[in-house]
C-alpha cells in the first residue's frame, strides 16, 4: 500500500508541474493548436462540425482539473470532498487572475466554471469508482 501511495504522489507531481506549465507558461498558442487539431480530428469522426474548438477547450479544462482530483482523493481521502471543490476554485481563479493581470494570455470565468466542473467530474468518479461490486443503490442512496 505504501509503494501505490508513493506512486500516485509522484504522478500527482508531475501532473502539478504538467499543469503549471499548461496554465502559467505562455503556450497559448500551443495550446490553440492542439485545441483546433483535437476539433479537426473530432469532426474527422464524426463529431458535429458545429460543436466548436470552444467546447474541445472546455471539455480539456474539465480533464485537467479532474485528474488530480481523483489522485488528490486517494491520496488524502480523509479531506472533505467540499474542501477539494473549494481549492479547485481557488486555484482556478488564481490562475485566471493572474493570466489575465501579469501574463500575454487572457481571464476567461468560463475556465473557471470548467476547472471547477473537472474537480465535481473528478470527486464522482471517485465515489462511482469505490461503491462495491455488485450493491445497488435505491431512491434513498442506500444500499437496497
Amino acid at each position: 500500500m505504501r509503494g501505490r501511495r508513493r506512486g500516485l504522489g509522484w504522478l500527482l507531481a508531475v501532473y502539478g508541474a504538467a499543469m503549471v506549465v499548461v496554465l502559467l507558461f505562455p503556450v497559448s498558442g500551443l495550446l490553440g493548436r492542439l485545441v483546433n487539431a483535437l476539433h479537426r480530428l473530432g469532426v474527422r469522426v464524426g463529431m458535429p462540425a458545429s460543436l466548436g474548438w470552444r467546447w474541445y477547450e472546455f471539455g480539456l479544462n474539465v480533464l485537467l482539473f479532474a485528474v488530480p482530483t481523483v489522485l488528490a482523493v486517494r491520496l488524502w481521502p480523509q479531506v472533505a470532498r467540499w474542501k477539494w471543490l473549494a481549492l479547485a476554485f481557488l486555484i482556478s481563479l488564481a490562475v485566471e487572475v493572474t493570466q489575465g493581470l501579469a501574463l500575454p494570455r487572457s481571464a476567461d470565468v468560463v475556465d473557471v466554471i470548467a476547472n471547477v466542473l473537472g474537480a465535481v467530474v473528478g470527486l464522482a468518479a471517485v465515489a462511482i469508482l469505490s461503491r462495491p461490486a455488485g450493491v445497488v443503490y435505491g431512491e434513498a442512496g442506500r444500499p437496497g
